[in-house]
Protein backbone atom coordinates (compact mmCIF):
# COMPACT_ATOMS: atom_id res chain seq x y z
CA UNK A 1 0.00 0.00 0.00
CA UNK A 2 2.96 2.46 0.86
CA UNK A 3 4.04 2.06 -3.23
CA UNK A 4 0.35 2.75 -4.05
CA UNK A 5 0.42 5.41 -2.14
CA UNK A 6 3.64 6.95 -3.54
CA UNK A 7 2.91 6.34 -6.68
CA UNK A 8 -0.69 8.60 -6.04
CA UNK A 9 1.55 11.40 -5.03
CA UNK A 10 3.37 10.90 -7.88
CA UNK A 11 0.51 11.12 -10.49
CA UNK A 12 -1.44 14.00 -8.57
CA UNK A 13 2.01 16.23 -8.90
CA UNK A 14 2.22 14.71 -12.60
CA UNK A 15 -1.19 16.53 -13.19
CA UNK A 16 -0.87 19.60 -12.17
CA UNK A 17 3.00 19.80 -14.05
CA UNK A 18 5.32 20.57 -10.65
CA UNK A 19 8.27 19.26 -10.05
CA UNK A 20 9.35 18.11 -7.23
CA UNK A 21 11.52 21.77 -6.35
CA UNK A 22 8.16 23.55 -6.77
CA UNK A 23 6.67 21.42 -4.57
CA UNK A 24 9.39 22.11 -1.77
CA UNK A 25 8.46 25.83 -1.90
CA UNK A 26 4.88 25.35 -2.23
CA UNK A 27 5.06 23.25 1.48
CA UNK A 28 7.38 26.04 3.04
CA UNK A 29 5.28 28.61 2.15
CA UNK A 30 2.46 26.44 4.16
CA UNK A 31 4.71 26.90 6.75
CA UNK A 32 5.47 23.12 6.38
CA UNK A 33 8.76 22.30 4.96
CA UNK A 34 10.23 19.90 3.21
CA UNK A 35 13.04 19.00 0.83
CA UNK A 36 13.20 17.99 -2.55
CA UNK A 37 14.96 14.81 -1.59
CA UNK A 38 11.91 13.61 1.18
CA UNK A 39 9.04 14.22 -2.05
CA UNK A 40 11.05 12.14 -3.75
CA UNK A 41 11.62 9.60 -0.86
CA UNK A 42 7.70 9.83 -0.55
CA UNK A 43 7.00 9.37 -4.06
CA UNK A 44 9.02 6.11 -4.23
CA UNK A 45 7.28 4.61 -1.12
CA UNK A 46 10.82 4.44 1.28
CA UNK A 47 9.25 6.89 3.53
CA UNK A 48 5.41 8.56 4.38
CA UNK A 49 5.01 12.44 5.58
CA UNK A 50 3.48 13.43 8.88
CA UNK A 51 -0.04 13.99 8.92
CA UNK A 52 0.76 17.93 8.86
CA UNK A 53 2.86 17.55 5.67
CA UNK A 54 0.08 15.08 4.14
CA UNK A 55 -2.48 17.73 4.43
CA UNK A 56 -0.03 20.56 3.00
CA UNK A 57 0.50 18.08 -0.05
CA UNK A 58 -3.22 17.63 0.11
CA UNK A 59 -3.84 21.43 -0.26
CA UNK A 60 -1.34 21.57 -3.16
CA UNK A 61 -2.60 19.14 -5.53
CA UNK A 62 -6.35 20.35 -4.35
CA UNK A 63 -7.27 17.01 -2.71
CA UNK A 64 -10.72 17.43 -1.43
CA UNK A 65 -11.62 13.95 -0.77
CA UNK A 66 -8.84 11.78 0.77
CA UNK A 67 -10.59 8.54 1.02
CA UNK A 68 -11.68 8.75 -2.78
CA UNK A 69 -8.11 9.55 -4.15
CA UNK A 70 -5.90 7.73 -1.69
CA UNK A 71 -8.19 4.56 -0.80
CA UNK A 72 -9.94 1.73 -2.00
CA UNK A 73 -11.90 1.48 -5.15
CA UNK A 74 -14.99 3.11 -5.02
CA UNK A 75 -18.47 1.26 -4.53
CA UNK A 76 -21.14 2.13 -7.41
CA UNK A 77 -22.70 5.13 -6.44
CA UNK A 78 -26.38 4.30 -6.69
CA UNK A 79 -28.10 7.70 -5.34
CA UNK A 80 -28.11 9.44 -8.84
CA UNK A 81 -30.57 6.53 -9.89
CA UNK A 82 -33.29 7.19 -6.39
CA UNK A 83 -35.53 9.84 -5.17
CA UNK A 84 -35.80 11.57 -2.46
CA UNK A 85 -37.74 9.22 -0.54
CA UNK A 86 -35.28 6.27 -1.90
CA UNK A 87 -32.32 7.81 -1.47
CA UNK A 88 -33.75 8.29 2.15
CA UNK A 89 -34.64 4.82 2.95
CA UNK A 90 -30.70 3.59 1.73
CA UNK A 91 -29.35 6.10 4.47
CA UNK A 92 -31.30 4.99 6.73
CA UNK A 93 -30.46 1.15 5.75
CA UNK A 94 -27.12 2.01 5.70
CA UNK A 95 -27.14 3.03 9.32
CA UNK A 96 -28.37 -0.02 10.68
CA UNK A 97 -26.22 -1.66 9.14
CA UNK A 98 -23.07 0.31 10.50
CA UNK A 99 -24.76 0.04 13.93
CA UNK A 100 -24.90 -3.52 14.03
CA UNK A 101 -20.98 -3.86 13.48
CA UNK A 102 -21.44 -6.57 11.78
CA UNK A 103 -20.55 -4.87 7.81
CA UNK A 104 -18.23 -2.34 9.25
CA UNK A 105 -15.18 -2.53 6.35
CA UNK A 106 -11.71 -1.60 8.55
CA UNK A 107 -10.35 1.41 6.64
CA UNK A 108 -6.89 0.80 5.58
CA UNK A 109 -4.89 3.81 7.89
CA UNK A 110 -1.63 5.05 6.95
CA UNK A 111 0.65 5.36 9.97
CA UNK A 112 2.71 8.65 9.74
CA UNK A 113 5.79 7.57 10.95
CA UNK A 114 7.56 9.87 12.96
CA UNK A 115 11.40 11.27 12.20
CA UNK A 116 14.45 10.39 14.59
CA UNK A 117 16.62 13.39 15.33
CA UNK A 118 19.68 13.53 17.15
CA UNK A 119 19.44 15.54 20.58
CA UNK A 120 22.05 17.13 22.68
CA UNK A 121 22.88 18.22 25.97
CA UNK A 122 24.54 21.57 26.49
CA UNK A 123 26.45 20.90 29.34
CA UNK A 124 28.12 17.44 27.63
CA UNK A 125 28.80 18.95 24.36
CA UNK A 126 30.29 22.26 25.66
CA UNK A 127 33.87 22.20 25.79
CA UNK A 128 34.85 19.89 23.41
CA UNK A 129 34.64 22.46 20.33
CA UNK A 130 33.31 19.62 18.42
CA UNK A 131 29.43 20.06 18.92
CA UNK A 132 28.25 18.19 16.00
CA UNK A 133 31.12 14.84 16.11
CA UNK A 134 30.29 14.81 19.79
CA UNK A 135 28.91 11.15 20.52
CA UNK A 136 27.26 12.41 23.38
CA UNK A 137 23.49 12.68 22.00
CA UNK A 138 20.15 10.33 21.88
CA UNK A 139 18.58 9.80 19.26
CA UNK A 140 14.60 10.70 19.36
CA UNK A 141 11.66 10.45 17.54
CA UNK A 142 9.68 13.47 16.83
CA UNK A 143 6.15 15.06 14.71
CA UNK A 144 6.93 18.39 15.22
CA UNK A 145 6.58 20.27 12.27
CA UNK A 146 9.11 22.31 13.11
CA UNK A 147 11.73 19.72 13.42
CA UNK A 148 10.92 18.48 9.72
CA UNK A 149 13.93 21.37 8.49
CA UNK A 150 15.94 20.66 11.84
CA UNK A 151 19.23 18.89 11.69
CA UNK A 152 19.97 18.26 15.42
CA UNK A 153 17.73 19.10 18.45
CA UNK A 154 19.43 20.60 21.68
CA UNK A 155 18.06 20.43 25.21
CA UNK A 156 17.86 23.99 27.26
CA UNK A 157 20.26 24.77 30.24
CA UNK A 158 19.91 27.47 32.35
CA UNK A 159 17.59 30.48 32.01
CA UNK A 160 19.62 32.88 30.30
CA UNK A 161 17.89 32.95 27.26
CA UNK A 162 14.07 33.63 29.47
CA UNK A 163 11.29 34.40 28.80
CA UNK A 164 11.04 32.67 25.15
CA UNK A 165 13.28 29.55 25.89
CA UNK A 166 12.96 27.63 29.00
CA UNK A 167 14.92 25.21 31.06
CA UNK A 168 14.84 21.41 30.28
CA UNK A 169 12.96 22.38 26.98
CA UNK A 170 14.14 21.64 23.30
CA UNK A 171 14.91 23.44 20.45
CA UNK A 172 15.09 22.53 16.78
CA UNK A 173 18.27 23.61 15.23
CA UNK A 174 18.49 23.66 11.38
CA UNK A 175 22.79 23.24 10.74
CA UNK A 176 24.43 26.87 9.21
CA UNK A 177 27.99 28.56 9.32
CA UNK A 178 26.19 31.74 8.83
CA UNK A 179 23.80 33.77 11.29
CA UNK A 180 22.24 36.95 10.25
CA UNK A 181 22.06 39.88 13.00
CA UNK A 182 19.23 39.30 15.58
CA UNK A 183 18.67 35.81 14.89
CA UNK A 184 19.02 32.89 18.25
CA UNK A 185 21.57 30.05 17.37
CA UNK A 186 23.61 27.64 18.91
CA UNK A 187 27.76 29.16 18.74
CA UNK A 188 30.99 27.84 20.02
CA UNK A 189 32.74 30.45 21.87
CA UNK A 190 36.48 29.99 23.21
CA UNK A 191 35.58 25.90 24.28
CA UNK A 192 31.69 26.41 25.18
CA UNK A 193 28.26 26.00 23.41
CA UNK A 194 26.18 28.80 23.83
CA UNK A 195 22.40 29.43 23.05
CA UNK A 196 22.34 32.90 22.40
CA UNK A 197 21.12 35.86 19.79
CA UNK A 198 23.59 37.33 17.53
CA UNK A 199 23.99 40.98 17.83
CA UNK A 200 26.50 42.11 14.90
CA UNK A 201 27.30 45.64 13.99
CA UNK A 202 30.41 47.14 11.60
CA UNK A 203 32.55 47.28 14.64
CA UNK A 204 31.92 44.15 17.00
CA UNK A 205 29.89 40.76 17.57
CA UNK A 206 28.24 39.66 20.38
CA UNK A 207 26.40 37.06 21.97
CA UNK A 208 23.49 38.27 23.61
CA UNK A 209 20.94 36.68 26.67
CA UNK A 210 17.54 37.05 25.95
CA UNK A 211 17.76 37.72 30.06
CA UNK A 212 18.57 40.98 31.04
CA UNK A 213 20.24 39.83 34.38
CA UNK A 214 23.33 38.42 32.11
CA UNK A 215 25.79 40.72 30.13
CA UNK A 216 26.22 40.33 26.23
CA UNK A 217 29.32 38.00 25.39
CA UNK A 218 31.97 40.06 23.30
CA UNK A 219 33.83 38.13 20.64
CA UNK A 220 36.86 39.51 20.27
CA UNK A 221 39.16 39.07 16.51
CA UNK A 222 41.72 35.83 18.54
CA UNK A 223 38.38 34.30 19.98
CA UNK A 224 37.41 30.75 18.81
CA UNK A 225 34.13 31.26 17.21
CA UNK A 226 32.00 29.76 14.79
CA UNK A 227 27.88 29.10 14.19
CA UNK A 228 26.29 25.09 14.89
CA UNK A 229 23.15 26.14 13.39
CA UNK A 230 20.02 28.79 13.66
CA UNK A 231 17.58 28.05 16.59
CA UNK A 232 13.96 27.02 14.20
CA UNK A 233 10.57 28.97 16.08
Amino acid sequence: MQTDFGKTLRALRKQLDYNQTEVSHMMAALNCPATKQSISRWEQGTNLPNAIQFLSLCTIYHVNDVRVVFGANRLPFIHDALNREGREKVEAYAQDLIASGRYVIKANVLIFPKRKIPLYDMPVSAGTGQFLDSSDFEMVETDDPVAQSANFGVRIVGDSMEPEYHEGGIIWIQQQQELEDGEVGIFFLNGDAYLKMLRRTPKKIQLVSLNSEYKPKDVGPYDEFRVFGKVLN
